[in-house]
């Protein structure tokens, strides 16, 4: 994973490919399209940071609307007053990175064990309001 700086990353897989993402593009709603400004956007940054991808074979465009909670940190942990009910969401565009470790902790509170992490400030009680 190469995290260029501006927002954007380059992830290596196993079978050769890269994958360079992504835009973001806040308040315009769940608008699933590709657009040509967002596509020049994510491939200028890619080519600053790996101008030898001058060169690669275009294969495609996906669009993905990752939600991202109000506060900009993930939610995570069980729900109050739904037994058997946990999150992991709300990562925005750091999901590819974070999600996995996220999806790691929250697994492991759910079955009952010491998170390797506090999930306390993550928690979606921090949304609930008592002067309401």
């Amino acid at each position: 994973m190469v995290n260029a700086f501006r927002g954007h990353y380059l992830v290596a897989w196993p079978d050769g490919r890269i994958v360079a993402g992504a835009t973001r593009e806040f308040g315009t709603g769940y608008d699933p399209r590709v657009t040509a400004s967002g596509m020049h956007e994510v491939l200028r940054e890619a080519l600053r940071v790996a101008p030898g991808l001058a060169d690669a074979t275009f294969e495609e465009f996906r669009v993905g609307l990752r939600p991202l909670a109000a506060d900009g940190l993930p939610i995570l942990g069980s729900v109050p007053g739904r037994a058997g009910l946990w999150l992991a969401t709300g990562h925005g565009p750091t999901g590819l990175t974070a999600g996995p470790y996220s999806g790691k902790v929250v697994a492991e509170a759910a079955l009952g064990l010491e998170p390797s992490s506090d999930l306390t400030p993550f928690g979606v009680a921090r949304f609930s309001h008592s002067d309401e």
